[in-house]
């Protein structure tokens, strides 16, 4: 679930599901496409599956388009050095996949 603004900023807003059935909302704000973003958590939300957009529009004034599902897959990397054989560096990437087709 995508929300834009009306104003310059850009603001991405994701629902996250929790182990107790609700959800986490997560929203962004930026003005270009940086990891330095604005970043509000809200937890413990009792929102059903079909009420995202309604929820944002509603109770956020938000204008809203839905983005398709995604899921998220995680690459570990990991180097060492030629020479000594030792651990030279360590790596976690998170990245989005290609939309995820329920």
């Amino acid at each position: 679930m995508s929300s834009r603004s009306t104003s310059p900023k850009t603001t991405s807003s994701t629902f996250i599901q929790t182990v107790n059935g609700g959800h986490v909302l997560k929203r962004k704000w930026y003005t270009e496409d940086t990891f330095a973003r604005r970043e509000q958590i809200s937890p413990d939300l009792d929102i059903s599956l079909g009420g995202f957009e309604e929820y944002l529009r509603e109770e956020m004034g938000l204008q809203v388009r839905a983005m398709p599902p995604f899921r998220r897959v995680r690459y570990d990397i990991q180097c060492e050095s030629m020479i000594t054989g030792h651990p030279a560096a360590s790596s976690s990437t998170t990245v989005r996949s290609l939309p995820h087709r329920t």
